[in-house]
């Protein structure tokens, strides 16, 4: 399922309003990343991935 970057913030108010900022801020990264993992059609995409998952791990 592609997920469009222009559906994050309706999404992330929606969720904020059941479980707070943070933990919605959290679930939607997430569920973003995942996909992305999940779409990524070459080595580099996931390269660029991991990347991003990485500056927000460290």
């Amino acid at each position: 399922m592609k997920l469009d970057p222009l559906d994050y913030v309706p999404r992330l108010k929606a969720l904020k309003e059941k479980v707070g900022l943070i933990e919605a801020k959290k679930q939607l990264d997430r569920e973003y990343l995942l996909n992305a993992i999940d779409e990524a059609k070459n080595f580099y995409e996931l390269r660029g991935v991991i990347r991003a998952i990485a500056e927000k791990v460290l």
